[in-house]
Parts: structure tokens; C-alpha cells; sequence
């Protein structure tokens, strides 16, 4: 194939993608959906949320790469920030970024089940996500990850707390209410994770090679409390042949 059509085809499908087009059968969907915890504590109920960013994009038939073309597609990354909830004076409960949550809200808000449908009943019913508007309470099973710090200044103290776990790492009377997902038009939150955990950004971007503390030993990564922080500042300088350390990274991503 020529290298001027080739051109073309891959310009097509950028476009698709920024604007949610059809061109050349790749078709594009994104939407903001929000995670509501709320919490029971003997000061009464606190309620903590987060607004991210997800995509799911579906290849046509023609464009196919191994297995992918003319299935259902797959999601993109979801983008933004956990549910930062302070349960109590200086005690934080995260309920961690995952993309998995993406499938969740399609699971919750499309019809008909979509592993049984074909392509385009995929995609017909991708085309409805945008107009729900009521939250759906999560199951056990559906719940994201969450953690904690028993000090919140060590990011060596991190602990997963599983939602019957509460009383343990937040006094007596504290329980999980709920945890919701909701379809929003409201923008994507920002800077309620560096807030409550100013060292992270720090953390994200240490000197490579410098010693640190494992992946194992912080438990989860610093991007499933703060996901895509700044990656197209990121892509441009190196996509331009700059040398973009870790301490420039740092300067163009963390909180001033």
C-alpha cells in the first residue's frame, strides 16, 4: 500500500479519535463517570467522590492487528485521581484508580449484555452511556481497591483495607456505607490526592536509579492514586528528542 494512503488512513483514524467520529469505520466514545464512597462514623456520614475520564475505542474489521479489528474494542486508560475520603482528623481512605472501571460502567449502564452482542449492538449501546443519569450501587465484588496509610506521611505504611476492615484503621463505628458509579458531566477532579499525600508526586518522579523502595513494598504504584498525570507534556518533549529527566518531570507534573 502506498506510503501517501497509509498517511491518510492513519490522519483518518487520529481524527476519529479526537473528535468521536466514524471515518473509515473506527469509532470513539468517551465519557466522565464518578466513584462516590461514603462512610458511617460516630460523627455521622462522610462521603468522598472522583470524577475520571474514560474512552473505549472499536477498530473496524479491516483494521486488523492480530487479534484486534472488528471486535468489540477496548477501553482506553482511564484518567484522573482516586476518591480521597478523610474518614477521620489525618486518616485517609483511597479507593484507587483502575481501569477496569471503565468495563465497570459499560457492565452497569449498557444493554444488552455485551460479551453476547455483536459489534454493532456493541456499539449501539455505547451510544446510550452518555445519556444515563442514575448512580448505581457497586456490589462487593465490583468495589475498587482500598487502602490506606496508617501515617500518612510514610508512604512505606500503605495497607489495603478490605470494606469490612474499617472499625480496625479508623475506631470503633466506622463502616462503609456505599460506593457508587455514576455517568457525569462534570469535570475530572484534580489535586484532592496530593493534598492528602503532598510526598506522592515526590515519590513518582525519585532520580532513576537512585535506591528506592520496591513496587512490592509501597503496595499499590503511585499511579493508581493519581493516573496519566501529565503524559502529553511528556510525550512532546521526548517525542522531540529533548532529554526529559526526572527532575524536569517533576517540575512539568508535581503541584508547585
Amino acid at each position: 500500500m502506498p506510503f501517501g494512503i497509509i498517511g491518510v488512513l492513519i490522519l483518518g483514524a487520529m481524527a476519529s479519535y479526537y473528535w468521536e467520529g466514524n471515518l473509515f469505520g473506527f469509532r470513539h466514545w468517551s465519557w466522565r463517570q464518578k466513584l462516590t464512597v461514603s462512610v458511617e462514623t460516630p460523627n455521622g456520614m462522610v462521603i468522598g467522590s472522583s470524577v475520571t475520564a474514560a474512552g473505549w475505542d472499536m477498530p473496524p474489521e479491516w483494521f486488523r492487528i492480530g487479534d484486534s479489528g472488528g471486535g468489540h474494542g477496548g477501553p482506553l486508560k482511564l484518567t484522573g485521581e482516586a476518591v480521597t475520603l478523610e474518614v477521620a482528623p489525618n486518616k485517609y481512605l483511597f479507593a484507587l484508580v483502575d481501569d477496569a472501571a471503565t468495563e465497570l460502567a459499560i457492565t452497569l449502564f449498557a444493554s444488552p449484555p455485551f460479551r453476547s452482542a455483536g459489534p454493532d449492538e456493541y456499539a449501539s449501546s455505547l451510544d446510550r452511556i452518555q445519556l444515563i443519569t442514575e448512580a448505581k450501587r457497586l456490589t462487593p465484588k465490583q468495589y475498587p481497591r482500598l487502602v490506606t496509610f496508617t501515617d500518612v506521611n510514610d508512604p512505606t505504611t500503605v495497607r489495603d483495607v478490605k470494606p469490612s476492615e474499617l472499625e480496625e484503621f479508623f475506631g470503633p463505628g466506622v463502616s462503609l456505607n456505599s460506593i457508587t458509579l455514576s455517568v457525569t458531566p462534570e469535570p475530572t477532579t484534580d489535586g484532592r490526592v496530593d493534598a492528602a499525600l503532598p510526598w506522592l508526586c515526590a515519590y513518582e518522579f525519585r532520580p532513576s536509579g537512585k535506591s528506592h523502595l520496591s513496587h512490592q513494598t509501597i503496595g499499590p504504584s503511585s499511579t493508581a492514586l493519581k493516573s496519566n498525570r501529565c503524559p502529553w507534556r511528556n510525550y512532546v518533549m521526548e517525542a522531540w528528542g529533548t532529554d526529559v529527566d526526572d527532575k524536569m518531570k517533576k517540575g512539568l507534573c508535581c503541584p508547585s
